[in-house]
């Protein structure tokens, strides 16, 4: 049995994520039923960061995996124009 991948944000979410972040908060991205992105404000070693991981819910294992990106904060801004130039060129 495949999972149908969640479809994409739309402007009003994707804003709402922006504010999420900039307050600290888990921000949750479903991507199938048992598999979501956790996107949050963190450190690493003293340093601000944004912290991506793989979130998976499973009859044998419900947690983070080894799959995930710390990115420095203040390169942020610069992923978020990448992630957005990348998605503009899908539609």
């Amino acid at each position: 049995m495949s999972e149908e991948p969640i479809k994409k944000l739309d402007e009003k979410t994707a804003r709402q994520i922006q504010e999420k972040l900039a307050d600290g908060s888990l921000i949750i991205v479903p991507i199938t039923a048992s598999r979501e992105i956790h996107v949050q404000r963190s450190e690493y070693k003293g340093k601000p960061v944004l912290d991506i991981r793989t979130f998976v819910k499973s009859p044998t294992f419900t947690g983070y995996t080894p799959k995930g990106i710390n990115i420095p904060l203040n390169n942020g801004q610069e992923l978020l124009e990448t992630l957005q130039k990348i998605l503009q060129g899908a539609k």
